[in-house]
């Protein structure tokens, strides 16, 4: 293929894993569709959360993927309907725990309510610092992304091959799917990641969500080896996404994220019971289960 590519620092390696893996459910697609124009999506906000931090060489790398429910590209006062906390590992693997939308937790400043409304009341960031106090993880960066960008992108790549173990309708969310595999345009993808009127509710909910990011990831890692196309993309990501990483760190570390090892990404939704809190139906997590999920992160730093 020409001279030998220049060795990436491993930082570098880290945090790029961090960043592709949560947002694969919404642009891996564009990998194979690189010269089609490319609309700018403006909902979709990638930002570290303090500026001045110091990442460890040796210690993973955390980005808190929060999905708005807002209905255009501003965020500004939306809830959070998905809350997933991703943690890339310097061995390549990487763990994925999401909150319940109606979890009852402590929020800095507002008491305990659901964990949905903190981004309604002081934004990602609040978000974030919530499941810091909650988790006892330092958080590193956060990305947030509304209905319109998640459905827009989507369509734009063509959209994304899931396989229905078992059917899935919910009226409210505008689902009905038989079980098999099936080409989820935006709208349907966006109905798959929303429906919780069904058997599990909001916990299988989360668990649709997960598997959207890791189908999409499966999905496009065999175009691993496509440096064309990795530079386009880069290019596209570039331009659609508010980060600390220059287009030439991008260019180096967009393809590296492909060869995460799939088999070694540990996901779960954390467990708990539906009971009322503040005058709501709220979900009252399972403070042990939630420790264990933790304590095995953070192993890893």
């Amino acid at each position: 293929m020409g001279k030998r590519a220049k060795k990436i620092p491993l930082i570098k390696k880290i945090i790029f894993a961090g960043v592709t893996l949560v947002v694969a459910s919404l642009i891996a697609g564009y990998f194979l569709f690189f010269n089609k124009p490319a609309p700018k999506e403006d909902g979709i906000v990638l930002q570290k959360v303090n500026e001045t931090m110091q990442l460890d060489l040796d210690k993973p790398v955390r980005i808190l993927v929060l999905g708005s429910d807002s209905r255009n590209s501003n965020i500004r006062g939306s809830r959070s309907d998905a809350n997933m906390l991703v943690q890339v590992n310097p061995d390549k693997s990487a763990n994925i725990v999401s909150f319940p939308r109606d979890s009852y937790v402590p929020i800095p400043g507002s008491g305990r309510r659901k964990i949905n409304s903190a981004m309604a009341t002081g934004g990602p960031k609040l978000t974030v610092k919530t499941i810091e106090n909650y988790s006892g993880l330092k958080i590193h960066y956060y990305l947030v992304a509304s209905f319109p960008q998640f459905t827009g992108i989507i369509n734009a790549v063509g959209g994304l091959h899931y396989t229905f173990e078992k059917p899935l309708h919910d009226r409210l969310a505008g689902a009905n799917f038989s079980a098999g595999k099936r080409k989820l345009r935006g709208g349907e993808a966006l109905a798959v990641a929303r429906s919780r009127h069904v058997a599990g509710g909001d916990f299988a909910r989360q668990a649709r969500q997960q598997k959207i990011a890791l189908t999409a990831l499966e999905q496009f890692s065999p175009i691993k080896d496509d440096l064309g196309t990795v530079l386009k993309f880069t290019t596209l990501l570039s331009k659609r996404v508010t980060t600390n990483l220059s287009h030439k760190e991008l260019f180096s570390l967009v393809g590296l994220i492909l060869y995460i090892d799939q088999t070694k990404i540990d996901h779960t939704v954390l467990q708990g019971g539906t009971g009322s809190g503040g005058g709501a139906s709220v979900v009252h997590l399972n403070r042990a289960y939630a420790n264990k999920v933790f304590a095995k992160m953070k192993a890893k730093e």
